[in-house]
């Protein structure tokens, strides 16, 4: 599909000009002035709508997973440390939410997702929105799909930060799941961590040995 392969240069190249890197140091502040002050965000939100989600009226078109990714970058990038931004990306919280619905089996999808929840949730207003539409839903599906995924893992936890603005959104949080999905996240990260300790201590040993029996054999 020309549309569909079109769109995604395009929202790529709109990320790259904005941030080249994840670094923030890479980061451009003026291109994402210049974006929004351009009326961009809407015309993003339109492109999402119609390349990356399936319409009820024609559920076999193509869909862009690869859009649907740098397009939730675009917006977590250009929502970073800026206010009006995080406000103006308001209307952006329901197709959020539809695009990991449709796509958060990627990984890449997930990470992106959560990382722009988590920068426009920085306005209060964002935040209750997205907890309105079903985030705190979607965040346990994503751990639950990428369990073990560091990078998702990471993301959704910093997601949940900003989330947590207040004690009645973080008390909804918590009741749909949220607290368990964290612990068992922390849990994870610790086993994982300990088996790698062991493994590295096993082969360091394993080689100490080997070692030792070379040294004794040249001897004899």
């Amino acid at each position: 599909d020309i549309g569909v392969k079109a769109f995604e240069k395009i929202i790529y190249a709109m990320v790259l000009l904005c941030r080249r890197t994840m670094d923030k140091a890479t980061s451009c502040p003026e291109n994402c002035k210049r974006f929004h002050s351009a009326g961009s965000f809407e015309t993003i939100l339109k492109s999402v709508s119609t390349f990356c989600l399936l319409s009820e009226e024609d559920t076999s078109k193509a869909v862009s997973e690869y859009g649907a990714k740098w397009a939730l970058w675009f917006i977590a990038v250009t929502a970073s440390d800026n206010e009006d931004r995080q406000k103006s990306w308001a209307e952006a919280v329901p197709l959020l939410i539809k695009v990991l619905e449709t796509h958060g089996k990627s990984a890449e999808v997930a990470e992106m997702g959560c990382r722009a929840a988590r920068n426009i949730s920085m306005e209060e207003e964002n935040a209750s929105a997205l907890v309105s539409e079903g985030i705190a839903e979607c965040i346990n599906k994503l751990m639950k799909t990428h369990r073990g995924n560091g990078a998702v893992s990471e993301s959704i936890a910093w997601a949940l930060v900003n989330l947590s603005c207040s004690e009645n959104i973080a008390t909804i949080l918590g009741a749909h799941g949220c607290c368990v999905i964290v612990a068992d996240a922390l849990v994870e990260c610790l086993t994982s961590t300990t088996t790698a300790i062991s493994s590295s201590s096993s082969s360091e040993g394993a080689e100490d040995k080997n070692g030792m029996e070379t040294l004794m054999n040249a001897r004899t």
